[in-house]
Order: C-alpha cells, then structure tokens, then sequence
C-alpha cells in the first residue's frame, strides 16, 4: 500500500495525464509544478508533501520522481481518486489550463525559476526556496513549517 503522498500524486499523475495536450513526463512534471505553486499560494501547502528536485527541464516533486524510479518502468496501479481534494483539484486543472497549451521550452523556461536557481549542490529546492518563489506571502513559511498548524 502507498502512503498518502504517493497515492495522491498518483492520482495527480493519472489526472495530468488523462487532460494533457502532450502527456510525456516532462511536460506533466512540469504542470505538477504549476499546480503545486498555485496550492501553495492559495491554501498553504503543497498537494505532495517533499522537496522538489532541480533537473535540467525544471522542477520536479520528488514523490513523482521516487514513485516512477520506484516502479522501474512496471505499470502504476489506477489510483483512487478520492485522495485527491477538492483543493488539489482545483491546481490541477488551473495547471492544466493555464501552462499545458504552452510549447514544452517555454514550460521549461517558465519552471526554471527562482526556486529552480536556488536549489542546493544536491539539486534539492527548500520549501523556503518555493516559498520565496511565490512572493513569500506573509506568514506562509511559518504556517507551512509548522508540523501542527
């Protein structure tokens, strides 16, 4: 059994997927991004609890990284999509809306952003890094660092 962060990006995985314009990994990791910072800024948190790992396309949520990884190429089981919230739903498709029209260079160069710049010599972003990245609206890197808000 998945723990919840690796069922929910399971499902939004199979989400970006199934509305994609061009559902290759890149792109899809990339509109995870989107969808991510878009929660973010609007609720205080991410849909996927983790770090996000810089690669050379951009960002991408580690959980998606470890749960593909993981599988080594095997086929995911259809997620349940009642992991996903509402909340999450709703970054997802603005997401989906607002970037997945978008040619992937220009996705890429709009992911390769301050956040991206700022990751460590391991490529791995901080929370306070995307934080920072969403014009650090006041009080969210404390809400979002406190483990019992």
């Amino acid at each position: 059994m998945l723990d919840r962060d690796r069922q929910t990006a399971l499902a939004a995985l199979y989400f970006l997927t199934g509305h994609s314009c061009d559902p290759t990994f890149r792109r899809i990791a990339r509109l995870f991004y989107f969808a991510d910072r878009f929660h973010l800024t609007r609720y205080g948190r991410l849909i996927c609890a983790g770090d996000y790992i810089a690669t050379e396309d951009g960002p991408v949520p580690r959980v998606v990284d470890d749960l593909l990884s993981d599988e080594g190429g095997a086929p995911l089981p259809p997620p349940d999509m009642g992991w996903l919230s509402d909340s999450e739903m709703e970054g997802l498709v603005f997401a989906l809306a607002w970037y997945d029209g978008y040619h992937f260079d220009r996705l890429r160069d709009l992911s390769r952003d301050d956040a991206w710049g700022a990751a460590d010599e391991s490529g791995v972003i901080s929370i306070e890094a995307l934080v920072a990245s969403v014009g650090n609206p006041p009080g969210l890197l404390a809400h979002i660092s406190d483990p019992h808000p």
